[in-house]
């Protein structure tokens, strides 16, 4: 056989119709062909003979075609099948020294040799090539990196990776952009001393404008104010956010205290104080509500109360406001503890205790605010809790010397809110 075909690849168009696809150069089996279909995305799929398409050659050594599909729909227009010849790259002919002389042996392998070096041309003809004028030798890729493109190097000897191509279309973007600004530039800079002249007019008439508005005067620290029309409305004036939020009765961020009286506080069941109780003052006089609490035994009173929405759910303050129950002063120890009951949930163990001390008069009945302490409820605190609140004369420490009863007129609940409404 001779080999006159110069080409070991043929690449079929789909029509919507075609199903044989013919191959016009040389094969010596049916398995020297490889057959890749492409679809129109371009993805490739290598096909599997006898399964995904059959050969038919009339004779061997020869060409012929395959038949494809086997099963379904012909190969569509946009997706192309290649059939290739492609043969294993080896030599296994033995001859024997003095042996016989078969003329057809010897041809069929210089014909395998010529069709390997038609594939091996074909290959490197779809290879990117120098041209015959470079001075370059071997020239390697360098390693994959995802997105990169390739490049000379600095060197102009060697490739390397590039940039990505989101940097290289965003380069393009702020060229073009650059260019575009500059044809900007050239333009503006003609209305940029027309633009000055108009402003400092402007200027000038805002002033004028302010001095006949009577608007108050800018100084240093007003940042941040707000204009607003005096109440006898005889013109203008800054307030801070603070007077602002005052003045419509805005709730503030930060701390907001609330009034607990005696009258809202329950002696404890076990170990409580004295029932709630007046200095019996005569109705031309205030009296003063209190709860008692014993020189000599522990005593406990309780209250609840929700906590605000706005509530930041961190530790909050209480201010103890007393009074003495017998002349000659001294001082009491107050203990605080408390424990916050979440939606649905049980109430949980007090927190830890917070103690403070605080002198009295010598006057019965003069009242006293102590300082306040903070107190970390118990449980997990969050905004609108039902807090539990203990209140408790820790009669028996060395600090409390008052000798009668320690008359409770009520407390005074600090939470610090992180917002400026409830709703």
């Amino acid at each position: 056989m001779t080999v006159t075909s110069t080409t070991s690849r043929r690449i079929h168009e789909g029509n919507d119709s075609a199903t044989a696809f013919s191959f016009d150069f040389p094969v010596t089996a049916a398995a020297d062909l490889v057959v890749t279909l492409t679809a129109a995305d371009g993805g490739e799929t290598l096909l599997a003979q006898d399964s995904d398409y059959a050969v038919s050659v009339a004779g061997y050594p020869g060409s012929g075609s395959i038949a494809y599909p086997l099963s379904g729909p012909p190969l569509p227009a946009g997706a192309r099948l290649t059939i290739e010849r492609r043969l294993t790259i080896d030599q296994q002919i033995d001859l024997q020294n003095q042996g016989n002389f078969y003329a057809e042996t010897h041809e069929g392998f210089f014909d395998r040799i010529v069709m390997i070096c038609q594939q091996l041309a074909d290959a490197v003809g779809r290879t990117a090539k120098l041209p015959a004028s470079s001075a370059l030798g071997e020239l390697f890729l360098p390693a994959p990196e995802a997105g990169r493109v390739l490049l000379w190097n600095a060197g102009a000897d060697g490739l390397a990776n590039g940039p990505e191509g989101d940097e290289i279309a965003a380069a393009q973007g702020r060229a073009q952009a650059a260019a575009g600004s500059a044809d900007a530039a050239a333009g503006a800079q003609a209305g940029a001393e027309a633009a000055r002249t108009a402003a400092e007019a402007a200027q000038a008439a805002a002033e004028a404008a302010r001095a006949a508005l009577s608007l108050p005067a800018i100084q240093s620290g007003d940042a941040g104010k707000m204009l607003r029309v005096r109440a006898d409305e005889s013109g203008q004036e800054l307030r801070s956010p603070a007077e602002v939020a005052q003045d419509v009765g805005a709730l503030t961020l930060g701390a907001h205290s609330i009034l607990v009286p005696a009258q809202a506080i329950q002696p404890s069941p076990s170990g409580g104080c004295g029932p709630l109780a007046d200095d019996g003052q005569a109705p031309t006089s205030p009296s003063q509500w209190f709860l008692p609490f014993d020189p000599a035994t522990p005593e406990h009173a309780q209250l609840t109360l929700p906590t605000p929405k706005s509530w930041d759910a961190g530790p909050f303050e209480v201010a103890v406001l007393h009074a003495p129950g017998t002349t000659g002063g001294g001082a009491v120890r107050w203990v605080l503890r408390a424990a916050a009951a979440s939606d649905g949930a049980a109430p949980p163990a007090w927190g830890a205790d917070a103690g403070l001390t605080d002198v009295l008069g010598a006057t019965v009945g003069v009242l006293r605010r102590s300082a306040r302490v903070a107190v970390l409820p118990g449980g997990t605190p969050a905004a609108e809790d039902l807090l539990h609140l203990q209140v408790r004369r820790e009669a028996a420490d060395a600090a409390d010397s008052h000798a009668g009863d320690a008359r409770l007129l009520g407390l005074i609940v600090t939470f610090t809110l992180s917002r400026g409404t409830d709703a």
